[in-house]
C-alpha cells in the first residue's frame, strides 16, 4: 500500500501492446516511431512506451529520445488522446526524477486534458500521481485562496473518479489526503475530524495488517485534529497509542513510516504549542530509523522539526547538525527572493520601448519614401509611353531610389545595433559603478558598524540590519542591469534564473527547454531574453493569473517562445494594442518571426512566438 499525504505516487500499468522482453518492446516502439504519422499508429506508439515506461530500468536516454520525438507530433497527432498521454508520460518522467515542479505542471496538463475526453479510468490514474503532488505543492508554497478552492473541486472531482472505479484502495488514498489538506493547508480542524471518522467506518471489515498504514495513519489525523481543537486529552491519548502500536512491531516498514509521520507532524504540534521537551521526544522517533518519506521537502519537514526541538531544549550541537541539512536543501532548491527589482527591469523596458518608437518612426519614414518611390515610377512609366528614351530615364531614376532604399535599410539596421551596443555599455558602466563604487562603500560602513568592540543598543542592531537590506538590494539592482548568466553561460541559464527569483511571487512560474545543445549569438539570446521579460512583467502587472508557463524550444530552423498563464486574459481587443504587446510585436518583427495572441476569460492569455533560424 502507498501512504498518506504525498506518497500516493504508484506506477500504474496499462494494457500490454508488445509481447516479449525489453528489447522487443524497444524494437516494437523503434518500428511504430519509423513509421508517418497516424491515427493508428500514435495510439499504438503511445499505448506501447507507456507500457515499457512503466517496467523500464536503465534506459533513460532511449526514453528521452522517445518522448522529444513523441512531444513533437503530439500537439498536431490525429488520436484525440495524444496530448493527455504525453502530458502524463512526462509528468511521471519528471516525477520519477524528483523534479517536482515539472511533474506537477505536466500531470496537472494531463488530468485536465482526460478530463475533456471523459476518460475516467486515465483521469483517475492520473490523479492518483497530481494529487498528493498538488498537496505537497501546497505545503511547499503560500497558495492563494482562490487557488485553494480549485485544488478542492480537484479533489471531489478524483474521489467521485475513484469510486466510478470502485478501487477502495484509491478511493481510502485521496479521502485520506482530503482530509490532511483540510487539516493542514485549509486548518478547518472539525471538518477534518469528520473526514477521519468517516474514512475509519469505510475501511473497518478490512484486515488490520494488510492496512496498518491505512487505520494508523487516520488515527494520527484524528489524534491532530484533536490537538489542535484543544481537546487534549484525547489527542494524546490516541497519538501515545499509534506510537506504542508501531513501537511494538520493529522492523515492520509499514510501522516505522508512520513513526516518521507522528515525528513530523506531532513534534510541529508541541512545537507550535511551546512544549518543547514534548517536540523533542516526538521529533527523535523517527531519527536515524526512517527517512520521513521519499522527497527532499519531507526530509527537510523532519529536519526542520528536529532543528527547533533540539535548539529549545539547549542542544546546541545537534541542532546545528540539522540547521545545517535545513540550509543545504534551502540552497539546493530556492535562490534569493525577488523582492524589488522589477523597478530597474521597467526602466529597461522603457528605454527598449523609446528605442523602438525611433525604429518604427524609421520604418514609417521609409515606408513613405517607398509609396512615394511607387507613385513616381506610375508617373514616369506613363510618361515613358511616349518613347523609348523617357522609359530609359525612368528606368534609371527607378534604381537610384532602389539603392538608396536599400542604404537607408542598411543605416537603420547600423542604428539599432548601435544602439543595443551603446546600452549594453552604458548597463555595464552602471553595473560596475554600483557593484564596485556604492556597495563597496556601504559594504565597508557595515564592517566598521560591526566591528566596534562594545556592543551598541537595539538600533545599533537595527542600523547593521539596513545596511545589510540596502547591500543586497544594490547588489540585486546591479545584476539584474546586465545579467552575469546572460552574458556567461547563457539564456536559458538566465531565464532559470529569473523564473527562482520568482518563487516568492504569488504566480507560479514554470520553465521547459528543449533543444539548446548550442548557445545562440549574444545580441540575439539578449532580444529573446528582454521578450521574455517583457511577458513575465505583463502577466505580474495584468493577468491575475495563480500559474504561468514558459516554454523555449530551438530546432533547425526556429526558436519558439511560448508564454501562457490561466489569468483574466485580455479584456478586449483593444488590449492587444497597448504599449507593452506592440513593443514585444514590434521586437519580433525586427527578427522577421511572428506573434500571436490568444486569449479568453477566465481561460488567460498565450502569446506565441516563432523565429526563424535563418536570421540567428
Amino acid at each position: 500500500m502507498k501512504k498518506y499525504l504525498l506518497i500516493l505516487l504508484t506506477l500504474f500499468n496499462t494494457a500490454a501492446v508488445t509481447a516479449g522482453g525489453p528489447e522487443q518492446e524497444k524494437t516494437y516502439i523503434r518500428e511504430l516511431l519509423g513509421e508517418a504519422p497516424s491515427l493508428r499508429r500514435d495510439s499504438l506508439l503511445l499505448t506501447a512506451f507507456r507500457t515499457f515506461w512503466t517496467t523500464a530500468k536503465g534506459e533513460e536516454e532511449f526514453i528521452n529520445q522517445c518522448l522529444e520525438k513523441i512531444g513533437g507530433e503530439a500537439e498536431v497527432s490525429l488520436w484525440p488522446a495524444a496530448r493527455a498521454h504525453y502530458f502524463y508520460l512526462m509528468g511521471s518522467q519528471y516525477l520519477r526524477q524528483n523534479q517536482l515542479y515539472s511533474a506537477f505542471d505536466y500531470l496537472e496538463r494531463s488530468m485536465l486534458e482526460f478530463k475533456k475526453l471523459q476518460d475516467d479510468e486515465n483521469f483517475g490514474i492520473v490523479n492518483n500521481k497530481f494529487i498528493p503532488l498538488m498537496t505537497w505543492n501546497m505545503y511547499e508554497n503560500d497558495i492563494p485562496e482562490e487557488a485553494k478552492d480549485k485544488y478542492s473541486n480537484y479533489f471531489a472531482e478524483a474521489l467521485t473518479a475513484a469510486e466510478a472505479l470502485g478501487n477502495l484502495e484509491v478511493i481510502a488514498n485521496i479521502k485520506i489526503t482530503w482530509a490532511g489538506y483540510t487539516l493542514f493547508i485549509l486548518k478547518d480542524y472539525r471538518k477534518s475530524l469528520e473526514m477521519a471518522h468517516e474514512i475509519l467506518e469505510q475501511i473497518k471489515d478490512q484486515d488490520r495488517e494488510q492496512w496498518f498504514d491505512y487505520f494508523h495513519i487516520t488515527m494520527l489525523g484524528i489524534s491532530l485534529s484533536y490537538l489542535y481543537l484543544g481537546e487534549v486529552h484525547k489527542g494524546e491519548h490516541l497519538l501515545n497509542q499509534i506510537v506504542r502500536d508501531c513501537q511494538d512491531r520493529p522492523g515492520f516498514n509499514q510501522a516505522e513510516y508512520i513513526l516518521g509521520q507522528v515525528a513530523g507532524f506531532g513534534g510541529r504540534y508541541y512545537l507550535s504549542q511551546k512544549k518543547y521537551q514534548k517536540a523533542l521526544k516526538f521529533a527523535t522517533l523517527a531519527e536515524n530509523r526512517v527517512n520521513f518519506m521519499e522527497f527532499p521537502y519531507f526530509a527537510n519537514y523532519l529536519n526542520q522539526t528536529l532543528y527547533e526541538a533540539y535548539k529549545h531544549n539547549g542542544h546546541t550541537e545537534m541542532a546545528l547538525k540539522y540547521l545545517e541539512d535545513v540550509r543545504e536543501y534551502e540552497q539546493q532548491s530556492k535562490t534569493e527572493k525577488l523582492n524589488h527589482g522589477f523597478a530597474e527591469w521597467q526602466m529597461r523596458y522603457e528605454t527598449e520601448k523609446h528605442k523602438n518608437r525611433i525604429a518604427r518612426l524609421e520604418n514609417e519614414n521609409l515606408l513613405r519614401s517607398k509609396q512615394r518611390n511607387r507613385a513616381i515610377l506610375n508617373t514616369l512609366m506613363l510618361i515613358a509611353i511616349t518613347g523609348v528614351m523617357a522609359t530609359v530615364y525612368i528606368m534609371h531614376v527607378n534604381r537610384k531610389l532602389k539603392v538608396k532604399n536599400e542604404e537607408l535599410e542598411q543605416k537603420n539596421e547600423e542604428i539599432t545595433k548601435a544602439i543595443f551596443k551603446g546600452q549594453a555599455i552604458e548597463r555595464k558602466r552602471l553595473a560596475s559603478e554600483l557593484h564596485d563604487n556604492l556597495n563597496t562603500k556601504i559594504a565597508a560602513l557595515k564592517w566598521r558598524v560591526e566591528s566596534t568592540e562594545a556592543p551598541g543598543p537595539h538600533e545599533l542592531h537595527s542600523f547593521v540590519q539596513i545596511l545589510d537590506d540596502i547591500y543586497a538590494d544594490v547588489r540585486l539592482i546591479a545584476h539584474n542591469l546586465i545579467p552575469t548568466d546572460l552574458e556567461t553561460v547563457g539564456l536559458i541559464v538566465a531565464i532559470q534564473k529569473l523564473i527562482r527569483n520568482l518563487d516568492n511571487h504569488p504566480i507560479e512560474f514554470h520553465f521547459l527547454d528543449k533543444g539548446f545543445g548550442q548557445r545562440l549569438p549574444v545580441d540575439l539570446e539578449y532580444q529573446i531574453y528582454s521578450i521574455t521579460l517583457e511577458l513575465i512583467n505583463n502577466i505580474l502587472k495584468h493577468s491575475e493569473a495563480s500559474q504561468a508557463w514558459i516554454s523555449l524550444s530551438h530546432t533547425d530552423n526556429k526558436v519558439v517562445l511560448s508564454v501562457t498563464d490561466n489569468g483574466i486574459g485580455l479584456r478586449n481587443g483593444a488590449d492587444q494594442k497597448g504599449v507593452g504587446l506592440a513593443n514585444i510585436q514590434s521586437r519580433v518583427e525586427q527578427l522577421d518571426g511572428q506573434t500571436t495572441f490568444k486569449t479568453s476569460s477566465p481561460s488567460g492569455t498565450a502569446v506565441h512566438i516563432i523565429i526563424p533560424v535563418e536570421m540567428l
